[in-house]
């Protein structure tokens, strides 16, 4: 598949982590509900943006994740989202895709770069 994505692509969506939802997160990891988003909850929201979903039918490996935490997501506080299709590039038989989410409530809260690979297969023919 041929990826039409370009390095610096960027969508935006409004975002808001329902209250019942975080809570019913926090249980099932065991964590204590305090109103306070759970970081690992944001990964949910990476299917819901169209610059993803190009590769929700390939097989790609998760490599690296980095965050940058700068004030807590609270429950039910409408956020902006912005995904961005940071660059691509190969590495030995792998491609290399990384992304930026980036959420923010007038003031940036937190970023999140992740590194996914997938494998380049070379076929005979």
């Amino acid at each position: 598949m041929q990826f039409s994505l370009k390095n610096g692509d960027t969508e935006a969506q409004r975002v808001i982590f329902k209250d019942q939802d975080v809570r019913n997160y926090c249980e099932m990891i065991g964590y204590e509900y305090d109103s306070v988003v759970p970081t690992l909850m944001c990964a949910q929201l990476w299917s819901e943006f169209k610059v993803f979903q190009s590769f929700s039918n390939e097989e790609i490996m998760l490599v690296r994740t980095k965050v940058e935490k700068y004030e807590n997501l609270e429950s039910d506080m409408q956020y902006c989202a912005y995904l961005t299709y940071k660059k691509s590039y190969k590495v030995k038989q792998f491609d290399q895709f990384i992304f930026e989410l980036k959420i923010n409530n007038n003031k940036t809260c937190i970023i999140i770069e992740q590194t996914f690979l997938k494998e380049v297969k070379m076929y005979d023919i």
